[in-house]
């Protein structure tokens, strides 16, 4: 079965005032831990950039995953999923699922990634869940694809996750993970080794 990651890497990082795919935790930035764990799940990688185009690509061009330049990328988060998704569409015709993942989160573990995979079979949305929270990392069979195709704004899957959520599969993570969109975020994430 041919399967693809998306990797969300297009924010301005509005709350902390610089690129938050960039920061820096065990020697390697945010973006680059994503990719890492990603490209060990045997996908397609791709990475979804906007915002500081030129250092995310000079990141991306050192590992196995392909960029993907949204222009449009203002348009917020679900239209980076949308533009991602169709450009996915156009290189890899026979793609049957898509992994969405965000670059702003790097605690998210391999292992738990392989977990979405092992059960992305049993329906078509599978989500992660962390404590109360809900969403990605997250996978979508191909049957979901126009759904992902008509995203635009800043909300995300959030609203297919909610109509489709009696074919929903949920796999928990017993370990920490959580974004770095503020100061705050990225302070308590370099105190975690």
């Amino acid at each position: 079965m041919c399967k693809a990651t998306l990797i969300l890497a297009a924010g301005g990082s509005k709350r902390l005032q610089r690129p938050k795919q960039l920061l820096v935790w065990n020697d390697y930035t945010l973006l680059e831990h994503c990719i890492n764990k990603v490209t060990k799940t045997n996908t397609h990688t791709f990475v979804v950039t906007g915002a500081y185009q030129d250092q995310v690509h000079a990141v991306i061009d050192s590992t196995a995953a392909q960029p993907l330049h949204h222009k449009n990328w203002q348009n917020g988060l679900g239209s980076s999923i949308s533009f991602g998704v169709n450009q996915i569409i156009q290189k890899l015709p026979e793609v049957q699922k898509i992994m969405v993942v965000l670059a702003d989160m790097p605690l998210v573990s391999k292992s738990h990634l392989e977990a979405l995979w092992k059960v992305s079979n049993q329906t078509n949305i599978i989500i992660s869940q962390f404590q109360d929270i809900k969403g990605v990392p997250a996978i979508f069979d191909r049957s979901v694809f126009p759904q992902l195709l008509q995203l635009s704004g800043d909300e995300g899957a959030k609203s297919i996750i909610r109509e489709n959520k009696k074919s929903i599969h949920i796999v928990a993570s017993e370990q920490l993970f959580f974004d770095v969109d503020t100061e705050e975020n990225y302070t308590e994430l370099l105190n975690i080794r």
